[in-house]
């Protein structure tokens, strides 16, 4: 246990572990709960193989979240790493699924009188 703590071995307060206990279930991605749950199980001394066990990580695995809160405290442990792209608007779809350019687009509205509502990709005729 004495080897286990010169590698990373933060230290605890009471509201450290209050905290964690309350958010480790209540928190909404899988992914936080389980970074909750493996530093808290720390903070009750347990020794970083029976936590690896436990909470099915491997040590490296442990290391990094107990390093994670040891520097940036429980917002660290919240990060999930995952990053969603910017949402963009689909792009306008012809009659058989293609993409579509502004251009074409308005040229399949445009109906045999050059109505622009009147074509068949338009509701119209």
């Amino acid at each position: 246990m004495l080897g286990e703590c010169l590698v990373i071995c933060p230290s605890f307060t009471a509201a450290d572990r209050a905290a964690l206990e309350a958010e480790r279930y209540l928190h909404p991605h899988p992914r936080v709960q389980r970074k909750l749950e493996a530093v808290y199980l720390k903070s009750l001394e347990l020794p970083h193989h029976l936590i690896c066990r436990i909470c099915q990580i491997s040590k490296p695995t442990l290391v990094r979240y107990l390093r994670a809160f040891e520097q940036e405290g429980l917002d660290g442990l919240k990060a999930t790493g995952l990053r969603r792209p910017p949402q963009r608007s689909a792009p306008a779809r012809g009659e058989f699924g293609e993409i579509l350019s502004p251009k074409s687009a308005a040229h399949l509205c445009a109906g045999p009188t050059g109505d622009r509502n009147a074509g068949p990709a338009c509701g119209g005729g």
